[in-house]
């Protein structure tokens, strides 16, 4: 019985300090200038490359500054992105190269109610990739509304990879 009163308030508690990224009004690219033609919507704090294969984000989350990129690797195959986060109040450096739909961990955030979770929902369509990237705070399958850092599609497309890349690029 202490216990679960226990975890039910640290779970308010740090829903209360999450709630308040749930009235960011997101940015569309279009507001944010470069990759014409897309309109991704992309959280609060978050910027695009001109050749829309990064995404920065430096944000408050909970209690901590942190810093947030998403490169995208097109030339991949399958085309993966690699998140990385630093956390330098909590001394956190971390990464992970996802492939496809996946949730990941970051090892050493934790939280009352649980760890923090990088989900990533990754679709190459061809022409474009769709992405959508969320931070999770939560245990045990629970989690608080996420934080979305990126929806949409990114008009990146893998026709100038392997040799005719090299080509272009000379």
């Amino acid at each position: 019985g202490l216990f679960v009163f226990i975890f039910c308030q640290a779970f308010s508690s740090t829903a209360a300090e999450f709630e308040d990224h749930q009235d960011i009004e997101p940015n569309s690219i279009s507001e944010v200038g470069g990759c014409s033609g897309s309109s991704p919507t992309l959280g609060d704090g978050c910027s695009l490359s001109d050749d829309c294969s990064t995404i920065t984000c430096k944000m408050d989350f909970g209690d901590n500054q942190i810093t947030f990129k998403l490169k995208i690797n097109k030339c991949d195959d399958p085309v993966t992105v690699t998140a990385s986060m630093d956390v330098p109040d909590l001394d956190i450096t971390w990464s992970h190269t996802y492939s496809g739909d996946d949730k990941i961990p970051v090892p050493g955030f934790s939280v009352p109610a649980g760890g923090v979770y990088v989900e990533v929902d990754l679709t190459n369509n061809g022409d474009t990739l769709h992405l959508k990237v969320n931070l999770l705070v939560g245990a045990v399958g629970v989690y608080l509304p996420p934080v979305t850092v990126v929806d949409g599609d990114l008009p990146i497309s893998t026709d100038d990879c392997g040799f005719f890349g090299w080509f272009i690029d000379l």
